[in-house]
This record gives C-alpha cells, sequence and structure tokens, in this order.
C-alpha cells in the first residue's frame, strides 16, 4: 500500500468533521440516535468485560449503553454496574484473557 500521498491533515479534518456531525446531533435532540448508532457498532456489548476504575477492578457482562453514554454491567452475582468512565478490556482482545 502506498502512502506517500497521505495526509495526517486530512484525516484530522475527517475526523472533526464527523465529531462536529454527532455533536449537532446531540444538540438538536437526537442522542437516542446517536446511542444507537454506537450500539450498532459496538464490540463491547455482549461480552465479558474486565473493568477498571481508580484502585477498583471487576468483570461482568456488557448488556447495555444507556441514554447517558454509560455502560451497562451485570456482574456474576446479579449486580448492576453503570460505568462513565474507566478502562474497559474486553475479554480476548489485547491480552485480557
Amino acid at each position: 500500500m502506498d502512502i506517500s500521498g497521505f495526509r495526517r491533515s486530512h484525516l484530522v479534518r475527517v475526523i472533526l468533521s464527523e465529531l462536529e456531525e454527532v455533536y449537532d446531533k446531540i444538540n438538536k435532540g437526537k442522542a437516542t440516535a446517536v446511542i444507537e448508532e454506537w450500539k450498532k457498532y459496538s464490540v463491547t456489548l455482549g461480552k465479558e468485560v474486565l473493568i477498571k476504575y481508580r484502585e477498583e477492578q471487576y468483570t461482568g457482562i456488557a448488556e447495555d449503553i444507556d441514554q447517558n453514554g454509560r455502560l451497562i454491567v451485570k456482574q456474576d452475582d446479579g449486580t448492576i454496574r453503570e460505568v462513565l468512565s474507566g478502562e474497559v478490556s474486553v475479554r480476548g482482545l489485547l491480552g485480557y484473557t
């Protein structure tokens, strides 16, 4: 593959343009559409995940993404956790086994 004509500035422009479209949708009250598209392409949902946040670490199944963008994780004991920030690893990907 020849990337001699590749320009990082073009890539940045495209990414920022896409982000602006998402931002506009959210500002126009269409956050639900953004969340549904996010779910459609998520590699996390339905998978076992490892959550790391500060000094805490736990595993569970990523079940959903709520309307505020939080990942909904169900632990083995049935506890439901809402994850707004932290590190999320999917079992079998990038070294998490």
